[in-house]
Order: C-alpha cells, then sequence, then structure tokens
C-alpha cells in the first residue's frame, strides 16, 4: 500500500501544475477580440480600448489584482458624457492580455503602461485612475513620471501597509510552498468571495460571471502570485511621498466596509502626502467600482473640474 500513498501524494504535489495546465490557452480568447483593440509591446500583447471624442482630456484607468479592465464600463461611461476620452486596457496575465513570465513589480508595471501610451500615440498630460492595486500601479507611474500626469484618483488603494494573510506571506518567503498553496487554495477563496457580493447591484453586466471565468483561462493564476510577490510585497510610500514634493492633485476613495484594503489605511496615506483629498463611501467595500459607480462618479468629475481651475 505504499505506492498507493506515494501515488496520492504526488497527485496532491502535482494537482496545481495539472489544473493549471488544463485551462485553455489566451491564444483562443484573443482571437474573439478585434485586432485592432490589441498593441504588441515588448513583453507581450496588451488588450486596451479608447472610448470617447478624440478631443478631450485624457483618462487612463488601471484595474487591481483579479478583474480585468471591464471593472471600469460604468465608470467609463460616465467619463466618456462628461467629454473625457478613456483608456482602459488589461493588466499582463489579466483579460485578454499576453501571459509573460516576469516578477510583476512597479518597473514591470510602469514599463507595460509606458509603452502603451507610445503606442496609442498619447504625449499629453492624463489623468490616472487606479483601483486596489492599480492605484499603486498608478502611483508608481505618477512619481516617475509627474509631468505626464495632471491628477491622480485612487479607488481602495492598495500600496499602503500590506497586512498579508499567512499564505502570501509564504508566497514571498517559501515561494515553492506559497505559490503552491496560493494556486491549490486561491481559486476556491475567489469564488467564495464572488458569492458573497453577488447581491450587490453592479454597473458592469454580469460582472460576477466573469470574475469567475478568469479562472479557466492559463496564466491568470500564476499573474497574482507574480503581482503578490512583486508589486503588492512592497508599500508605494516613496512614491506618495514624491508625488507630494510635485503637488500633484490627488483623490482616494476608499469603502468603509472593505475587508481587503482597509479604510485605516487613510492615515497612512495622509502621512506620506498632506495634499491628499479624502473620501470614504461608508457602504461600501472593496468592488466600490463597479457598486457604487455614480456615487464614485459624483466624488471624481467634480475634482478633475476644480484642480483644473
Amino acid at each position: 500500500m505504499i505506492w498507493v500513498a506515494c501515488a496520492i501524494t504526488l497527485l496532491v504535489v502535482l494537482w496545481p501544475l495539472l489544473v493549471e495546465i488544463s485551462r485553455k490557452p489566451i491564444t483562443l480568447r484573443q482571437k474573439q477580440a478585434p485586432a485592432e483593440n490589441f498593441a504588441q509591446l515588448p513583453q507581450g500583447k496588451t488588450f486596451y480600448r479608447l472610448s470617447g471624442l478624440p478631443v478631450g482630456p485624457i483618462v487612463v484607468c488601471i484595474h487591481g489584482l483579479t478583474t480585468p479592465s471591464y471593472i471600469y464600463e460604468g465608470l467609463k461611461t460616465a467619463l466618456v458624457q462628461a467629454g473625457f476620452r478613456v483608456l482602459t486596457y488589461d493588466l499582463y496575465g489579466r483579460g485578454l492580455s499576453d501571459r509573460p513570465k516576469a516578477l510583476q513589480d512597479a518597473d514591470f508595471f510602469c514599463e507595460q503602461l509606458e509603452t502603451l501610451l507610445s503606442h496609442a500615440k498619447i504625449d499629453t498630460s492624463v489623468t490616472l485612475i487606479g483601483d486596489s492595486m492599480g492605484a499603486s500601479i498608478a502611483a508608481h507611474f505618477t512619481a516617475r513620471h509627474p509631468k505626464k500626469v495632471r491628477h491622480l484618483i485612487m479607488t481602495v488603494p492598495a500600496g499602503m501597509r500590506p497586512k498579508l494573510g499567512p499564505i502570501a506571506r509564504l508566497a514571498m518567503t517559501v515561494p515553492p510552498l506559497g505559490g503552491w498553496l496560493i494556486k491549490l487554495l486561491y481559486p476556491r477563496i475567489l469564488r467564495k468571495g464572488i458569492t458573497k457580493q453577488r447581491k450587490r447591484i453592479s454597473s458592469v453586466q454580469d460582472i460576477y460571471d466573469r470574475q469567475g471565468g478568469e479562472l479557466r483561462w492559463r496564466g491568470f493564476m500564476p499573474a497574482v502570485i507574480s503581482s503578490i510577490r512583486g508589486i503588492l510585497s512592497h508599500t508605494a510610500e516613496d512614491a506618495h511621498r514624491t508625488i507630494a514634493t510635485h503637488n500633484i492633485p490627488t483623490l482616494a476613495v476608499w469603502g468603509g466596509v472593505d475587508n481587503v484594503v482597509s479604510v485605516s489605511g487613510k492615515e497612512t496615506l495622509e502621512e506620506w502626502n498632506p495634499n491628499v483629498h479624502q473620501h470614504v463611501i461608508d457602504d461600501a467595500g472593496h468592488g466600490l467600482i463597479h457598486t457604487h459607480t455614480y456615487a464614485l462618479a459624483n466624488l471624481i468629475l467634480p475634482h478633475l473640474t476644480k484642480t483644473a481651475l
């Protein structure tokens, strides 16, 4: 019976790898989208969309760890109606973008945005909106290119003092074991979180089914793990302190009942950048970008108008 025990142990060890191999390659999904919505960048294809009149001020939206750019569909509509031109795109490893094998740190994500703006021939200053991990990306980009950013807007912003769970800490300190545990357990955790959110009305059609559907595609889980080991393993303190020295108009919006990024980070951000304007939507959780879209738009649009004067 020893060989049976060994076989079962081997199957358990290899199970996350076998599941990953069984997932569909993203190339099958890319073929369903128009070719003009892909930018061939140094590290692979990036899926993007430009919406609105070509003469409007440009807003660039950066999504978070797991939900691709469609999370902005409701907010994008409000921004376009207000006269803005909106660029949304999928971070590498998510949505319709390629899955390059690299550490997904601040350098990695900033290079993607830098080269995408060049591809889209956007050479004027822009407004950056970053959600969760996307807020950390936006902060790092702004600190590196302060003349390219007119406004910085962050929703439920990651990048404060991270409070990682035991599995995420293992992913950083003991990569093989931590990575294996995330591949094994995170899909169930993600689905459970989506199920809890289903009662909330969303401005994005079928978002909860679409979020769960991301798990069907190869490369998604390795990208999540790489981001945990990369940009999410560090604070964005230096970036925010640099932004403060350039006095770039900055708005942060927090969810009062967010159990992923705590509203307590509000005090930390104020310490790093005393110039930041901050608001809390009391009954919003981590998904406020799509569950409280209109309340968010009512905060963002006056901020853009006021600070543009």
